[in-house]
């Protein structure tokens, strides 16, 4: 039983505060490019951060996320307020020197019905939502696509969009090769050629997805989970015993992949 119900209730409230106020903002900037006569020949890309956060754990925390007075963090702000350390019942989220998490139990409600939080490389870690807004070329608006992007695909559509080609030298140097596709086919409602193969190493997991299907583990030293993420999107029924050569195939992938990009 929580003992802290008050305070559990708050760390949800101003987390929701946070997100109700990124969302007026939004709505600022859009009515601005309203009146401005440029909405619908702006593209506008919103996506969240990889996974919600479980930082705050489960009960009250005598952490200063790195603002404690004696930290060199004490000063991060420019009204030169110092962040009060911990959270809990005797220092509730919200007032302006606070510095809080919501949680583990916060985290996983908000990631369901995926699996995990940040940093690990579940689904509850690493898929991202994200909107596009365009009319002068999203016709149709309001509709879901599956087919996946990441972040390193941004590089390429910015590119794409203003007709450049990315550099082979910059500045005495060649820069590493573009990882990235474009998505400007998928915001034209076309099918996209993806990626063949997406790596992560993430702080508390690996991971490799190909297709339908993505390895996974905690570590180095743990065996590689199986799943199929075209009917198991929540990563409930680990199929590695039953395909060990598809295991192995993607393994190897993910080891080539990882010492190319020089991944941890």
């Amino acid at each position: 039983k929580d003992k802290h119900k008050d305070w559990q209730a708050e760390r949800m409230a101003v987390y929701a505060a946070q997100i109700a106020n990124v969302d007026r903002g939004i709505g600022r900037m859009l009515e601005a490019l309203r009146r401005a006569g440029k909405l619908d020949d702006t593209l506008i890309l919103f996506l969240s951060d990889n996974g919600a956060a479980p930082d705050g754990g489960f009960g009250p925390s005598n952490s200063g996320f790195g603002f404690s007075p004696s930290s060199p963090k004490a000063n991060w702000r420019r009204d030169k307020v110092v962040i009060r350390p911990g959270s809990g019942p005797q220092v509730m989220p919200g007032p302006h020197d606070t510095f809080a998490g919501y949680g583990l139990a916060w985290a996983l409600t908000s990631n369901t019905p995926l699996r995990s939080t940040k940093m690990t490389a579940y689904e509850g870690g690493i898929r991202t939502p994200m909107i596009a807004h365009w009319p002068r070329v999203i016709k149709k608006g309001n509709e879901l696509t599956n087919q996946p992007g990441h972040v390193i695909d941004f590089m390429a559509t910015c590119l794409d969009l203003a007709g450049l080609k990315y550099p082979t030298e910059f500045r005495n140097r060649r820069p590493l090769p573009l990882e990235g596709k474009s998505l400007f086919p998928i915001l034209r409602g076309e099918k996209r050629l993806g990626h063949e193969a997406l790596g992560w190493a993430t702080p508390r997991g690996r991971a490799l997805i190909m297709g339908d299907w993505k390895i996974v583990r905690h570590a180095d030293k743990l065996p590689w989970e199986l799943y199929d993420l075209s009917t198991d999107p929540g990563e409930t029924t680990n199929l590695a015993k039953n395909q060990p050569e598809r295991v192995n195939e993607m393994a190897t992938r993910y080891a080539t992949w990882r010492q190319r990009v020089g991944a941890r």
